[in-house]
């Protein structure tokens, strides 16, 4: 089992591996009342050793599914159920309060079901389970019980089960407000006491700010929690205002005024909280306090409030170096808001005497990113000052001007990513950019192995976008650049590879190299030795010739709109059937050309598809360009849904019988052969989709 977990591997989507299909034939079995205990005691071993990861299908999130008390999937009844969970209580304490934590009422539960057993007691796909108010209040009480029963043997999980007090029926609520009342929860350590009080009081402090909420607890009961949690109030600052100093400042809200007022409220808690900090035990106690909380940041921006020069001298330059990560965090946020409140006259004033080119380069680091610090990073770090550029966290929106200097600098040390991110920024700040460096930046950026969280697919494809607009980037470069992100416009059906595909339409020279990068010739004494192997990078062109080509939808002599030149098909056509015959690619050529041409606009007079068009795929000699127009034809549709009476294919067989039938009085007989024939592809689709569903029914 631990090499089933393996298999799933790492990376943001994983790969296929047995697991899951070891959990659906495990649910299955759940659905039978007397293997239900036996499956959730296995699930709970396999979740002993599941070492966690990216897929959702895991074995504790299966026992919780399965005894969900609103969408229970199994057919034993309750009492059986809880026989299951005190069967895992009992084997696993641990995978067992993990599941009642699931168990029990949180606000956010979703469920897709189970697995359901086909062949063995079988479930009905439309089945729905019957769950009465009493019996889902008698579930929530009960599992509730349990675990309380194990947080009274291991007082660290009482604090996970506060978010649950407000959905408590009272037998439970009053057995928790016993245990925190208790005197073994009052001598607790000062570290578990102040976790457990921060989760109460952010419990009371959500419930106070939302009166009239419906899932508001009662006044009375709201004051019980209260009374206990005042009992666990710590003393120590630091443990009293840790909650303060978390990322999410919402929930330290204590009102609903709006969102400036609550976070100006929030800052002035936070400075006085630092304040007694340090009036505690100086700045050395802030420092370890920033250590212990969610968001050492906080602590600094807050500490800034209260800078002055004897706390400047106690940070600079002896901190800008720490390794320490909470520090760093710290002292980053102090200088950064110390420069925003006192701006270039305190930075220029400081005395940076002995300090070296580390130190200077750490402290420009730590200030905003914008013009002001960039001039002085010359004067200071002399020929060092790529070490800043090179290391620098780039926030385009925080420079007011300038931002072609950054991206010049991060070009020049090899971060195209990060310059990137600025031209993005740029061009929706100003509407404008410079065409050479973001050429450059593209370019560059398909070499280099760089990873930048806040960069998407989109600020590349913009980008792309703008320059396909603009006449002044050279032909030569946007065709690289969209030969470079193939893939990435493809996704896109409004922008798209344009030039190359416009290339592919005009040039049959482009055209015919694309064809030999991914075919083999059909000369045999061009045929290469078996033995020898591609290189990964002759791969790599082979692959995107194929993507450039699977993707091309605009026939040579196609113009804006519905205009379409004959003749300049004509001649297209006439050179690509020239040296494709010569390299031994005319068979595979004449197939591209067949599917492609299945875009070919309707005729000047009406008819359905241009007339030089239907005169080539009608000619003697194009099997092959039919062939192509045929396949074309069926992968055109795409994705979708399969209708079980078949009406979409019989509707299709129409269309293409009908256009058969034009085709053939036109005098393009060949070719209408070929459209009948689809047609008839269509009807024997309908009917086998019928026969499928009727057999299914």
């Amino acid at each position: 089992f631990d090499e089933l977990f393996k298999q799933e591997g790492e990376g943001l989507f994983g790969r296929d591996n047995y697991l899951t299909g070891l959990l659906w034939g495990l649910e299955a079995l759940a659905w039978d009342e007397d293997l239900l205990a036996r499956v959730c005691t296995v699930l709970a071993e396999l979740a002993e050793r599941d070492p966690g990861g990216n897929w959702s299908n895991r074995p504790a999130t299966s026992i919780a599914t399965i005894l969900l008390p609103w969408h229970p999937q199994t057919f034993a009844p309750i009492e059986k159920r809880f026989a299951a969970m005190r069967a895992v209580i009992k084997d696993s304490p641990h995978i067992g309060w993990r599941v009642l934590l699931e168990l029990l009422p949180n606000g956010m539960r979703t469920t897709s079901g189970s697995h359901k057993a086909r062949w063995r007691n079988p479930v009905p796909d439309d089945w729905k389970p019957s769950v009465s108010g009493a019996e889902h209040f008698a579930q929530i009480e009960q599992y509730a019980f349990m675990a309380l029963e194990l947080a009274s043997k291991d007082f660290g999980r009482l604090h996970e089960l506060v978010g649950s007090l407000g959905s408590l029926t009272q037998g439970p609520f009053e057995t928790a407000l016993d245990l925190l009342n208790s005197t073994d929860i009052g001598n607790l350590e000062a570290d578990q006491r102040s976790e457990l009080w921060r989760e109460l009081t952010k419990f009371t402090n959500k419930h106070r700010r939302f009166p009239d909420a419906k899932w508001v607890l009662p006044e009375k009961r709201l004051e019980r929690i209260e009374a206990a949690a005042a009992l666990l109030q710590p003393d120590d600052p630091r443990r009293l205002h840790k909650r303060l100093f978390s990322s999410n400042d919402f929930d330290l809200y204590e009102e609903n005024d709006s969102y400036e007022v609550e976070q100006t409220k929030l800052l002035g808690r936070r400075i006085q909280a630092v304040r007694e900090i340090i009036e505690l035990g100086g700045l050395g106690a802030v420092h370890e306090f920033a250590k212990t909380v969610e968001s050492p940041y906080v602590v600094g921006s807050a500490a800034a409030k209260l800078a002055n020069s004897e706390l400047d001298a106690q940070i600079l330059p002896e901190l800008l170096l720490t390794t320490d990560e909470a520090i760093n965090g710290f002292v980053g946020n102090y200088l950064f808001w110390r420069f925003l409140d006192a701006g270039e006259s305190w930075l220029d004033g400081l005395d940076r005497t002995g300090w070296g080119v580390a130190q200077n380069c750490a402290l420009l680091k730590s200030l905003p990113f914008d013009r002001p610090i960039w001039t002085r990073v010359d004067a200071w770090l002399g020929e060092s000052a790529a070490d800043y550029w090179r290391e620098v966290a780039v926030n385009p929106y925080q420079a007011e001007s300038g931002l072609e200097i950054a991206i010049a600098r991060l070009l020049d040390v090899g971060r195209p990513h990060q310059a990137i991110d600025c031209l993005d920024c740029q061009r929706n700040k100003t509407k404008s950019f410079d065409t050479e460096q973001a050429v450059r930046a593209l370019l560059d950026a398909l070499s280099v192995q760089e990873v930048v969280g806040n960069l998407s697919q989109y600020h590349f494809v913009d980008l792309i976008t703008a320059l396909q607009q603009d006449e002044s980037v050279p032909e030569q470069d946007m065709a690289s650049i969209e030969w470079g992100y193939l893939r990435l416009l493809q996704r896109d059906d409004d922008v798209g590879p344009r030039l190359l595909m416009s290339k592919l339409a005009t040039e049959p020279e482009f055209f015919c190299e694309a064809i030999r990068l991914i075919y083999k010739s059909g000369n045999e004494e061009d045929q290469p030795d078996e033995a020898e192997d591609l290189d990964e990078s002759r791969k790599v062109i082979a692959e995107n010739a194929w993507h450039l080509l699977y993707g091309w939808n605009k026939p040579p002599g196609a113009g804006v709109e519905q205009e379409f030149d004959g003749l300049k098909f004509a001649s297209w056509l006439e050179r690509v059937k020239e040296l494709s015959t010569e390299t031994g690619h005319y068979e595979v050529s004449m197939i591209k050309v067949g599917e492609v041409l299945y875009y070919t606009p309707e005729d000047a007079d009406g008819f359905w598809i241009n007339r030089v068009v239907a005169e080539c795929l009608n000619g003697r000699n194009a099997d092959d360009m039919r062939s192509g127009f045929r396949t074309q034809l069926f992968n055109a549709r795409g994705a979708h849904w399969v209708d079980p009476t078949g009406a979409p294919e019989r509707q299709l067989a129409d269309e293409w019988r009908t256009k058969a039938e034009v085709t053939e009085r036109e005098g393009f007989a060949r070719f209408a052969d070929t459209l009948r024939g689809a047609a008839a592809s269509y009807d024997q689709e309908a009917e086998r989709i019928i026969r499928e569903h009727a057999k299914r029914d």
